[in-house]
């Protein structure tokens, strides 16, 4: 799907979201914690794209799937929502070209699901599409990597490491 296909039914599902809830934009400035609510608007218009943090919190707040509100052609409750299941969705943020450093994009591509019991004791998951093959065959072109972010990796594992980041 295109990004500004994908922008455009963001923006859709937004305005739906907040015309069907009767949603003060006053209220969504304080959860986002965003001052100016053209900010609000130019979502809503589909003038400008949403930070991955900021859709978690309007789907948080209107109790939607966070890939679903993106755009994105899955359920509008997530799993965990819609029945009792012992599964939980992780986000496929892009693709990692293998052994190639690259500059970090967070949009999500996709979507993945992992048993609820990984997510114990705090821990958190993301996903992360192979693209290449320098690190067959362990890893192949399209190859969905789900990763856990720890601040640390030790010598001799496999890791996704962001550097110089602000």
């Amino acid at each position: 799907m295109e990004n500004d296909v994908i922008l455009e039914v963001f923006s859709k599902r937004l305005t739906n979201l907040v015309n069907e809830n009767n949603t003060d934009i006053s209220f969504l400035l304080n959860q986002l914690g965003i001052k100016s609510k053209s900010t609000i608007y130019r979502y809503m218009n589909g003038e400008m794209s949403p930070k991955v943090t900021t859709v978690k919190i309007l789907a948080n707040i209107f109790n939607v799937n966070p890939t679903w509100l993106m755009g994105y052609d899955v359920p509008k409750k997530e799993l965990s929502q819609e029945n009792n299941s012992n599964s939980a969705i992780v986000f496929v943020y892009g693709t990692i070209p293998a052994g190639i450093p690259m500059e970090c994009i967070e949009d999500i591509i996709g979507t993945e699901e992992i048993t609820s019991n990984m997510l114990k004791g705090g821990k958190q998951y993301f996903g992360l599409k192979v693209k290449g093959d320098s690190m067959s065959p362990e890893y192949l072109d399209g190859d969905i990597l789900i990763l856990q972010k720890q601040d640390d990796c030790e010598s001799g594992n496999d890791c996704v490491v962001m550097v110089n980041r602000k």
